[in-house]
């Protein structure tokens, strides 16, 4: 097996090793990995965690599996973003979706930038002819946006701002559409905003040229909205998240806690409106609900893709991301 390792800050080998499938495994041929923000925020230093295979989306061919198994070799398959710990309370009971220690492929152990992935039957999931392949790759930003949803409980003709045009929060204001709820888009950039448009998002809000308070109150007729929704990786202000909420509404913090980059806000309005509050940032017991989704193309997730790179180039692609500063890519690998 063929596997990328970062060793160190800044620092990618390809490396060659010798792995047996063990019984309960299935071994899959990768054949498109999905490199995000969060493998150049490990390859930046920052979790601090070597060495590491980076990468947690995949697709592939099923190559090896038990004779028992519910999959077949040849098949087409998702990889799981998560694995089960084992050893909790949940795990000895074969509930592995509700695991207490849930870890993520790519961070916590390593993941899927390699030409085969040996893991367990149960984080393999059957990926249906029918849906995109690339979409796929973005099952795990699905699941979290289906977790969003279920967890804020949102009804039909609610409004929800979500605060920081970054695909998650897209994909989410997509969820919200397939609801018939009623999502509000916010974000510094107003380039990124325009295109939001082609995803059926009709109301968006400039922080740069608009008072965002004042257009919220304007578009929900003066009600406020009764979620919001703050993805963590946007870098827009926290200050005003809790204003756009009406009273007794509901503050979803979502995403992943990779950055630096310090979250602060003034929580005398949580109190003062009486909001609830609710963080996400895994979704393992909704990937099977994430491909639901897709097939009944309810979400469209490939445009996000703004690189592609054969295997054998992949760290000259990730050290010029890196350089270039260009952290928001979600780039796919090619076999």
């Amino acid at each position: 097996m063929k596997s990328w390792k970062i060793t160190a800050p800044h620092t990618i080998k390809l490396e060659e090793s010798q792995r047996v499938r063990p019984k309960g495994y299935v071994k899959v041929k990768l054949y498109r990995t999905a490199i995000t923000p969060m493998d150049i925020s490990v390859f930046s230093g920052k979790l601090n965690k070597f060495p590491i295979v980076p990468c947690r989306c995949a697709v592939g061919l099923v190559s090896e599996a038990d004779e028992a198994s519910r999959l077949r070799v040849g098949e087409k398959v998702l990889l799981s973003a998560y694995a089960s710990c084992n050893q909790c309370e949940q795990c000895k009971q074969h509930k592995y979706s509700q695991c207490e220690n849930i870890v993520t492929y790519g961070i916590d152990k390593d993941g899927f930038l390699s030409d085969f992935a040996i893991l367990p039957e149960r984080d393999v999931y059957l990926l249906p002819e029918h849906i995109n392949e690339e979409d796929a790759l973005f099952s795990d930003y699905i699941a979290i946006a289906n977790k969003t949803v279920e967890s804020l409980n949102i009804d039909k003709g609610e409004y929800v701002v979500l605060v920081g045009a970054t695909p998650l929060n897209i994909i989410i204001a997509q969820l919200v559409i397939y609801y018939q709820a009623i999502p509000i888009l916010i974000d510094f950039n107003d380039d990124i905003l325009k295109i939001t448009t082609h995803y059926g998002i009709f109301y968006t809000v400039c922080l740069k040229t608009e008072d965002v308070k004042r257009r919220v109150v304007e578009i929900t007729g003066g009600r406020m909205a009764e979620h919001v929704v703050y993805a963590t990786d946007s870098n827009e202000p926290t200050h005003n998240i809790f204003g756009l909420a009406m009273q007794g509404g509901k503050i979803a913090i979502v995403g992943y806690d990779y950055d630096d980059n310090f979250l602060t806000a003034d929580i005398r309005e949580v109190l003062s409106s009486q909001l609830k509050i609710i963080g996400i940032c895994e979704a393992k017991s909704e990937f099977v609900s994430a491909l639901n989704i897709l097939a009944n193309n309810a979400v469209i997730a490939s445009p996000f893709i703004t690189k592609r790179v054969n295997f054998l180039n992949v760290d000259n692609m990730i050290n010029t991301i890196y350089d270039n500063n260009e952290k928001n890519s979600h780039i796919i690998v090619e076999y």
